[in-house]
């Protein structure tokens, strides 16, 4: 969340944006394992067989909990790149700007999505699914958009990318491993990441489905309830029709607070772009091969009005569905 379209477009303008800086080797080189960086966050949520806490023990939650808990993770796995050989260090450092774009994607998109949704996690069963069909059919809205149209978007393969890892990914992931979960579960999390990325592959294609985005609307009223939240996630052409509404300026409330804000989606993708350069030139420093390390990591300052308040419930929400 958003979906995965929507965080490669942010990884890849934070890409250009670093050309400057000593990410450009590693990002020039690895491009596809900062892709596969961008949308780690998700994949644990493809992993459906009964060992998943043993795998990725409460590590999901985490990567999709508060801006703190996002910051610690880049700051292990970054402890631990420095910590490598430095012919080693260029794919982790791709796949953590990956990390990076994928903190400032959800912190600024979220807020606007879950207010024009509703409840996703809501106790009404008939509530909650409702939010979750309209959330999810939004974002796939949104990966449209910014991609430029339907026919981008069914061009923009999971598959591909993995295939195409200029690392071995099973490495990648033990490291990952190693960085964020105690020692000796690295290569379980490994397994279970790859086998999870593997699944989620194959539901991105059918996501991308021709066949099965025409049809997805005639569909969906009459399946049931966790049918259409799946089908919430294909591509459909018919989706277009509602892009008028997320093109320009919409008044909402933050769902924390209850302030009411005005904001656009473009402007919310550009600031996370933004924020993320800005983050990455402030790590620069550390990169330095040259230069000592410090004796405590200190990561750039991330805003903690980001994104939603841990000591605060999500309470604020349209009166409307979305897409009623």
């Amino acid at each position: 969340m958003p979906k995965e379209i929507t965080h490669w477009l942010i990884a890849s303008a934070v890409s250009a944006g670093l050309e400057e800086t000593a990410f450009r080797d590693p990002l020039e080189r690895y491009e596809n394992i900062l892709k596969i960086g961008a949308v780690v966050h998700d994949a644990p949520y493809y992993y459906l067989k009964a060992d998943r806490g043993k795998r990725f023990g409460d590590l999901p939650r985490r990567l999709h909990g508060t801006v703190d808990d996002a910051y610690e993770l880049i700051g292990g796995l970054l402890s631990f790149t420095l910590e490598r050989p430095p012919a080693e260090r260029s794919p982790l450092l791709s796949f953590l700007v990956g990390l990076v774009t994928h903190l400032f994607a959800d912190a600024l998109l979220h807020p606007m999505i879950f207010y024009l949704t509703g409840p996703y996690d809501h106790p009404s069963f008939r509530e909650g699914t409702a939010a979750r069909q309209d959330h999810r059919r939004l974002e796939t809205l949104l990966d449209m958009h910014f991609a430029g149209g339907y026919r981008r978007v069914t061009r923009c393969s999971l598959a591909a990318v993995l295939g195409a890892a200029e690392a071995p990914l099973d490495e990648l992931f033990t490291h990952a491993g190693t960085a964020w979960l105690e020692p000796g579960r690295a290569a379980g999390f490994a397994e279970g990441l790859s086998s999870a990325f593997r699944f989620f592959a194959f539901m991105q294609g059918l996501y991308r489905n021709p066949v099965l985005g025409r049809l997805s609307f005639r569909l969906f009223p009459f399946v049931p309830s966790f049918a259409r939240e799946i089908l919430a996630l294909v591509y459909a052409p018919q989706l277009a029709r509602y892009e008028a509404r997320i093109a320009g300026e919409i008044r909402y409330r933050h769902p924390c607070s209850g302030i009411e804000e005005t904001g656009r989606f473009d402007d919310l993708f550009r600031r996370a772009v933004e924020h993320s350069v800005a983050f990455c030139r402030g790590l620069e420093p550390l990169l330095d091969g040259g230069g000592k390390r410090p004796a405590r990591l200190i990561l750039p300052a991330v805003d903690r009005g980001l994104g939603f308040d841990p000591d605060h419930p999500l309470c604020h929400y349209a009166g409307n569905r979305f897409f009623a």
